[in-house]
């Protein structure tokens, strides 16, 4: 992450953390410093940084290693002053309250295409809320693809922001709105 950041210099990072790493079983307090320390790391780039949760699934909702790491993670937003898209809660509502829509792969993991496409319109809500609180001083550029994708770009495009369906036409955009 800190050489992609190093090299692109994005005004903002989404870092999607986590789900991995518990399930890697990393111990949760070194966890804890690496996340702490990259989010430290980033905004001392002045970058902004919004975090993207971990998954939600029933097997991994009893796992007390996963919960630590999800609580760890939302200690370290909390405490770096970073927005937390929290997919975990996210994905439980979902999944609880819709119990007709299958949202999730075969391997009871992974999300389908619906699935995604609901954690999209979270996400890009997400996305929405979190400009609103660190207020760019440079135009957004938000190249969506993807299932759905034109009803999420109309959702960021009633925001104000700026969507691209392609990487070169995100480019181009991005260029004409740095010029005025």
């Amino acid at each position: 992450l800190k050489i992609e950041v190093t090299i692109t210099k994005p005004d903002l990072v989404l870092w999607q953390v986590g789900t991995n790493d518990a399930l890697s079983r990393i111990p949760v307090g070194e966890f804890a410093r690496i996340i702490s320390r990259t989010l430290r790391w980033i905004k001392a780039q002045k970058v902004d940084v919004v975090v993207v949760g971990m998954q939600y699934t029933k097997k991994l909702a009893r796992d007390e290693h996963y919960k630590l790491i999800k609580d760890a993670l939302r200690q370290a937003a909390t405490e770096a002053d970073v927005p937390l898209i929290n997919r975990y809660d996210a994905m439980q509502y979902i999944l609880q309250t819709n119990t007709t829509a299958n949202l999730l792969a075969n391997d009871e993991f992974h999300l389908n295409d619906l699935g995604y496409r609901c954690m999209a319109e979270h996400v890009a809500r997400g996305i929405l809320v979190a400009m609103e609180e660190v207020k760019p001083k440079v135009p957004m550029v938000v190249r969506l693809v993807g299932t759905n994708a034109e009803e999420g770009r109309k959702l960021l495009e009633n925001a104000n922001m700026i969507t691209a369906e392609t990487l070169a036409d995100a480019a181009k955009k991005a260029v004409a709105a740095a010029k005025g």
